[in-house]
């Protein structure tokens, strides 16, 4: 059902727009003023009297409307149709699909300008076309010339944001996008370090004639991978100098077999054999391109609080996420059968059984992975042993879990996405059995730091030295956090009162009030008042006369009061009975409004789960919204403050209750 919305929603911006524009204008070109007007010559001096505009610029606006919208439609029709016939192309084979989306992001720039650019300079002409009428009647003074102003806005907005997509799509298109460097921490092992390790996978590219990797990177935080991309260790100035690079995690060899092991380092050398990692070397800028195009036109439109731009610039938008829709399922589609091709590949080094013994295994290992590398980094300084033992010694606290939870689970992988763990056993052709579940969900860590090398004095602990470096980064990172949290926490330590400017509101309040006086008084002195309409009278006296009186005390006694108060415990406000911690928010937003010559702010405040409201107080200005579990607090004017000094207080005083939780927490 979103499916068939969404490309309704497509059809009915990127084609139906245009095709309104085409009918506007082909209407405004039948419209009766216009019938004696097609084969009018236009006399030079008919430019000075003005009749040119009043005759002969009506049917050409009207036709350019017409003609614009035509090629609108045009631009809409030969982008879906072609990029749903590329889309398909690229099914085919992976070569299409690089070839084929490369040439759509040459050429889709340009008809996006096309589309967007005839769109709105056929409105331009539409909109020009209906106010001619006015011009003659601005002429003569009968209509106020505010009018031809706002319509001059109106329309230099359109051109405004026609030379603004331009400028944008021009500098998308020529932009460079090279391969950013990969950044990992690690260490880069080569042949004279871990002699055992190198042997191994050296073997085992020989065995099926896979490409073996220039360098291999032992680490902590990642998984298996295989890359062509540029690498840099440990924020070193330098990428490594190696084009193909293996990465392997220790915490995971760590608790596969060597068999295992072999079996994933195999998958992976097939990458190389299968050209992926060259793929994904060269598809990685082109993407990168039709996503900044889409970015471009998103910044152009904004979003939807912005109105006019948001949908001018709609049918364009939808259209390049069309482009991007067509083409993720090939991306998808050639990205899982590699994978499915890598893991035979990987069985055939090794053996079909140890492959999928380390696909299941891998994915009951993976959350315990993550988990544990997240508490290390929180709290690196209280993680002793180092990273490793910090996964033992969790792992023997919970165990692995059932293995069959994973089935369902897809591998983390910096690059590329993957079948899941039940799909890539059965391409493999391995049935789950009770063996294979045993195995996968076995507690005990494995020798294969030590068979390779790794760890132990036979690698000169390689993997200590990792752990210690690894331990050098996190530390470091922790006191930069603390150091940050601890200057945050010092800026709101000091109430800030919020007071509502109330100044227009008294004095409405007191006029309203002598006029209704006065205007009793002549009324009260008339002899001939009834006596029934004298006691009328005085209730619509009290009512409307004395009810004034007792508002303007009320506005004078709130203006008194803070209408919000920021502290370090959190946000008061008169019209709650109690704080709200910074720690209840979890979002904010502020909107702004002008009424009247008044500054209206609505602070909206998204509550944490779990967390009760306190309750609001009438004629206060708060309300509680309970499906939304949201707090809105309005305010009419800051005094002495503006809209946009008081938001950046509440995100320092919000920021810095944060801030002192989260250094309570560390213990500093």
């Amino acid at each position: 059902m979103k499916q068939l919305k969404d490309r309704l929603k497509l059809l009915a911006l990127v084609l139906g727009v245009p095709l309104l524009l085409l009918l506007w204008g082909g209407w405004q070109w039948t419209r009766p003023q216009l019938n004696m007007m097609h084969t009018k010559d236009v006399p030079l001096q008919e430019w000075a009297t003005g009749e040119f505009y009043q005759h002969s610029l009506p049917p050409l606006l009207a036709g350019a409307t017409a003609l614009l919208g035509a090629l609108a439609l045009l631009f809409g029709i030969l982008g879906l149709v072609r990029i749903r016939a590329a889309g398909r192309r690229a099914q085919q084979s992976r070569e299409l699909l690089l070839s084929n989306f490369r040439a759509v992001v040459g050429w889709l720039p340009w008809l996006l300008l096309g589309h967007l650019l005839t769109t709105l300079l056929a409105l331009a002409c539409g909109l020009s076309f209906e106010l001619l009428p006015v011009a003659p009647l601005l002429v003569s003074g009968d209509v106020d010339p505010r009018l031809a102003l706002v319509a001059g806005l109106v329309l230099a907005m359109l051109l405004w944001m026609a030379g603004h997509a331009v400028v944008g799509i021009i500098q998308a298109t020529r932009r460079a996008y090279a391969s950013t460097p990969l950044s990992l921490h690690g260490k880069a092992v080569d042949a004279t370090q871990a002699p055992t390790l190198w042997r191994l996978v050296q073997g085992l590219a020989a065995k099926t004639g896979a490409t073996a990797p220039d360098a291999i990177v032992v680490g902590l935080d990642e998984g298996f991978f295989v890359t062509e991309q540029p690498v840099q260790l440990n924020d070193d100035a330098q990428p490594l100098a190696a084009r193909r690079v293996l990465y392997l995690p220790l915490p995971y060899m760590a608790w596969l077999s060597l068999h295992e092991t072999a079996a994933i380092i195999g998958h992976e050398l097939a990458h190389f054999t299968g050209a992926d990692t060259e793929y994904s070397l060269h598809f990685a800028p082109i993407y990168t391109r039709a996503v900044n195009q889409l970015d471009v036109v998103e910044e152009m439109g904004g979003d939807k609080d912005d109105g006019v731009t948001y949908w001018l610039t709609a049918p364009v938008r939808m259209l390049n996420i069309y482009f991007l829709d067509a083409f993720h399922a090939a991306v998808q589609h050639w990205s899982r059968e590699r994978e499915l091709a890598a893991d035979a590949l990987g069985a055939q080094m090794v053996n079909t059984q140890a492959a999928a013994s380390a696909l299941l295994r891998s994915g009951t290992l993976a959350p315990h992975v993550g988990a544990a590398l997240a508490d290390y980094h929180d709290r690196p300084d209280q993680a002793v042993g180092g990273m490793l033992d910090l996964l033992q010694r969790r792992i023997a606290l919970h165990g692995l879990g059932d293995p069959r939870a994973a089935l369902e689970a897809e591998l983390a992988h910096p690059f590329d996405s993957h079948p899941t763990t039940q799909q890539r056993l059965d391409a493999l052709g391995v049935a789950i059995d009770d063996a294979l579940l045993q195995r996968a969900c076995a507690a005990q860590p494995s020798s294969t730091l030590h068979d390779l090398g790794l760890a132990g004095q036979a690698g000169g602990d390689i993997t200590q030295t990792v752990e210690s470096a690894y331990a050098d980064a996190a530390n470091a990172g922790l006191e930069g956090r603390r150091r940050e949290l601890t200057e945050l926490a010092a800026k709101g330590a000091t109430p800030l009162p919020c007071f509502e400017r109330m100044a227009l509101a008294r004095l409405g309040l007191v006029m309203f009030t002598a006029f209704f006086w006065w205007w009793a008084s002549q009324i009260w002195g008339r002899e001939s008042l009834a006596l029934s309409s004298r006691l009328i009278y005085v209730a619509v006296l009290f009512v409307a006369g004395v009810l004034p009186l007792w508002f303007l005390f009320v506005v004078h006694r709130r203006s008194k009061l803070p209408v919000m108060t920021f502290d370090k415990d959190g946000l008061h406000s008169r019209g709650l009975a109690a704080v709200v911690p910074w720690t209840a928010i979890v979002d904010f937003d502020l909107e702004v409004r002008e009424v009247y010559g008044t500054t209206h702010h609505l602070l909206k405040l998204a509550l944490a789960e779990g967390h009760v409201a306190p309750k609001t107080r009438r004629l206060n200005n708060v309300r509680y919204r309970k499906k939304e579990h949201e707090l809105l607090l309005a305010a009419q004017g800051l005094r002495g403050m503006k809209s946009q000094a008081f938001y950046d207080a509440f995100i320092e005083y919000w920021q810095a209750g944060h801030a002192r939780v989260e250094l309570a927490r560390l213990g500093a």
